[in-house]
C-alpha cells in the first residue's frame, strides 16, 4: 500500500514507490498502463494522500516534487522568454486515437500492423461535411448551401458544414463586396455562439461545446474605419423583424468583447466606439516581454548589416541568454548611446519611439495606464478580443510588428478545454507576402503549429500576393469570392488545385457566392456518386446569412 512518504502511487494497486524509474518498470511489468499520457498532467495537480480521478489517471506526485526549496531561485512561468513547464505542456495534450480501437490485440505485432486512423477517427478529421455526416463530429457549424450553376444544371442539394472541433485554416478571398469580411463574420460566429439554447432544429446550426477565444486583428489609416466584427455583440434586426423570432438570438454580450487600441489614438478611437464596447489602449508591460518580443517591437531583422543593429542584437542576446532584463529606463540610455554613433541616431530613435509608444512603463502612457489590460488575462472563453490599430500615424509595417508580437503571444498562451481563433481581416493592408513580412511568418508559424497549440486561423484578403505562399499552400479550406484577375487565379492555381472552368465559375459569381476548395471534405461531388474526395474537386456555395449585426454593408447615394 502507499505511504505518506511515497512520491509516485500505481492507481491500479495503490502501490507507492520513491523513484519515476520505479513506478515505470512496475506499470510496465503489471500491466497498468492505462492512462500513462495523463501522469505528468495530473502529478502537478494531487497530492499522494488524495485519491485521483478514475478517468485515465494513472500516478499521482507528492507535492514535496512540486513545491521549491527556499533556497532555489524559481523563475516564474509568466516571466519573459521562459517556455511552459513540461507539465503544463503535457497537461494540454489529449491522445488523437483515444477509445477509437474496439477489440483486443494478440500480440504487440498485431497492435503495430492496425490501421493508424480508425473510420470513427477518420471522420473527424474532415473539414466540410454535408448533413449526412455533420452528426458525426464532436463540433461543426452550417457554413452555407450548394448554389445552381445554371438553369439548366441543378446542383445535388447539400448544406455545408464546417468542423469546427479540428484546427484549420480558411482564408477568404475576393476583391471589395464580395462577401469575404462576411465570410469571416460567419466563421467567427461558429466559434464563438452556439445555438443549444434555440428550439427545435435550429439548435444544431452551431454545435459547440462551448464558444471558444478569438482574437482578431483589423487595421485602417481611415479613422471612420471599423471592425465588422464588432457586430458579434448585437443581434441581427431582421431576423426578429420578417420572422417574429421570440427566441434570444445568439450572439456575445457585450462585456465579453475588448477592443484594443493605438495608444497615440486611444482617445480618438474611445469616442468613436463610445458606450457600444470596451476599449483599452493596447500596452504591453516590459517584465511580460522577452528578448524577442522587443525585438519584433523595434523591427530589428538579423540581417540588417549596420553597426548599431549588430550592437542592439548582441544586447537582445545576453538578455535571453540570462533570462533577465535590465529596467526600462536602464535599457532606454542603453539604446540612446548606441544611437551616439556617426550617422545612425536617427533611425534607431525613431525604432525606440515605436517601442515606447506600446510600453506601459513608457512616461509617453502615464495617462493611460489605468485604462491598460493585458492581453493573458482577456484569454478567455467566450472572449472576442479585437485589436484595432486605426490610426493614421502607424505605418502598415509598424502594425505588421506589432500584429506580430500579439500572434505569437496568442498562440502560445495556455488555455485549457477552450479552443481559440486568430482572425486577420483585410491582410492586405499590412501583408505583403514577401520574406521581410514578419506577420506572415508568424501566422505561417501558427498554421504550421496549430494542432499541437489547439489554434484555428482565419485570413481575409483581396489579394492573395498578400500572403505568404506556404500559407496558400497549407489551407484547409479555400472560400473564393468574386475577382476577374487572370493573374490571381494563375497564382492561387499554383497553390491551389483548380481547374480553368473555376475561373469562369468565380467571375461570374454574385455577392455572398463563393468557390469552394477543402482539401479534407465528405461531400457529395456533381456526378452524384456519394462523399468522394477528389483531390482538386470544388464547390459553389452561398454563406448563409449571419445571426448578428452586419458592420459591412456598403454605403450608398441617397
Amino acid at each position: 500500500m502507499a505511504t505518506s512518504s511515497a512520491k509516485y502511487r500505481c492507481q491500479e494497486c495503490d502501490q507507492g514507490f520513491g523513484k519515476l524509474k520505479s513506478l515505470t518498470r512496475h506499470l510496465k511489468t503489471e500491466g497498468h498502463m492505462v492512462g500513462v499520457e495523463h501522469i505528468q498532467a495530473k502529478c502537478a495537480q494531487k497530492a499522494v494522500a488524495q485519491r485521483p480521478p478514475v478517468d485515465r489517471v494513472a500516478c499521482t506526485l507528492s507535492p514535496a516534487l512540486t513545491q521549491p526549496k527556499a533556497s532555489e531561485s524559481r523563475v516564474s512561468d509568466s516571466d519573459p522568454g521562459v517556455a511552459h513547464r513540461y507539465e503544463d505542456v503535457l497537461a494540454a495534450l489529449k491522445p488523437t486515437t483515444a477509445n477509437c480501437f474496439n477489440r483486443d490485440f494478440a500480440s504487440i505485432s498485431d497492435f503495430l500492423a492496425r490501421p493508424m486512423n480508425p473510420a470513427s477517427f477518420k471522420i473527424q478529421r474532415m473539414t466540410l461535411v454535408n448533413d449526412l455526416n455533420c452528426h458525426n463530429l464532436e463540433e461543426s457549424a452550417f457554413l452555407g448551401s450548394s448554389v445552381a450553376e445554371s438553369a439548366s444544371r441543378p446542383p445535388i442539394h447539400q448544406n455545408f458544414h464546417l468542423n469546427v472541433h479540428e484546427p484549420f485554416c480558411l482564408v477568404a478571398l475576393g476583391v471589395q463586396g464580395a462577401g469575404k469580411s462576411h465570410t469571416m463574420s460567419v466563421v467567427l460566429e461558429s466559434c464563438l455562439t452556439p445555438t443549444k439554447h434555440i428550439p427545435g432544429p435550429d439548435s444544431s446550426l452551431v454545435n459547440i461545446n462551448g464558444p471558444m477565444c478569438a482574437l482578431v486583428l483589423h487595421f485602417d489609416q481611415n479613422p471612420h474605419s471599423l471592425c465588422e466584427s464588432t457586430g458579434l455583440i448585437s443581434p441581427a434586426g431582421y431576423y426578429v423583424d420578417h420572422l417574429g423570432m421570440k427566441s434570444p438570438l445568439p450572439s456575445l454580450k457585450r462585456d465579453q468583447m475588448t477592443v484594443l487600441v493605438s495608444p497615440t489614438y486611444y482617445l480618438q478611437r474611445s469616442a468613436f466606439y463610445g458606450s457600444y464596447c470596451t476599449t483599452r489602449p493596447l500596452l504591453f508591460s516590459w517584465k511580460t516581454l522577452s528578448a524577442d518580443h522587443i525585438k519584433k517591437l523595434m523591427r530589428i531583422n538579423d540581417n540588417e548589416n549596420q553597426l548599431y543593429m549588430a550592437t542592439l542584437l548582441d544586447l537582445l542576446r545576453n538578455f535571453q541568454r540570462s533570462c533577465q532584463k535590465p529596467l526600462f529606463s536602464e535599457f532606454r540610455e542603453r539604446v540612446v548611446k548606441l544611437a551616439n554613433v556617426k550617422g545612425q541616431e536617427a533611425p534607431l530613435i525613431q525604432r525606440l519611439n515605436l517601442l515606447e509608444s506600446f510600453l506601459l512603463e513608457s512616461e509617453k502612457n502615464v495617462t493611460l495606464r489605468d485604462h491598460a489590460v493585458d492581453l493573458g488575462t482577456l484569454i478567455q472563453a467566450g472572449r472576442l478580443i479585437v485589436v484595432d490599430l486605426t490610426d493614421p500615424m502607424l505605418s502598415a509595417s509598424e502594425v505588421n510588428g506589432v500584429f506580430q508580437l500579439l500572434v505569437e503571444q496568442f498562440r502560445v498562451a495556455p488555455l485549457q478545454g477552450c479552443g481559440k481563433l486568430v482572425a486577420v481581416d483585410e491582410a492586405h493592408k499590412f501583408m505583403d507576402g514577401q520574406s521581410s513580412d514578419g506577420l506572415g511568418d508568424a501566422i505561417l508559424d501558427t498554421i504550421r503549429l496549430m494542432r499541437h497549440d489547439g489554434v484555428r486561423v482565419l485570413l481575409s484578403t483581396q489579394s492573395p500576393r498578400a500572403l505568404r505562399p506556404e500559407i496558400l499552400e497549407l489551407i484547409s479550406v479555400a472560400v473564393l469570392h468574386q475577382f476577374h484577375s487572370r493573374d490571381w487565379f494563375n497564382y492561387l492555381q499554383a497553390k491551389i488545385p483548380l481547374v480553368e472552368a473555376d475561373f469562369r465559375r468565380i467571375v461570374g459569381l454574385e455577392p455572398g457566392d463563393a468557390v469552394v476548395f477543402a482539401g479534407r471534405h465528405l461531400l457529395e461531388s456533381e456526378g452524384g456518386d456519394g462523399m468522394v474526395g477528389v483531390a482538386g474537386a470544388t464547390w459553389k456555395m452561398r454563406v448563409r446569412a449571419r445571426f448578428t449585426a452586419d458592420r459591412g454593408a456598403s454605403r450608398l447615394s441617397k
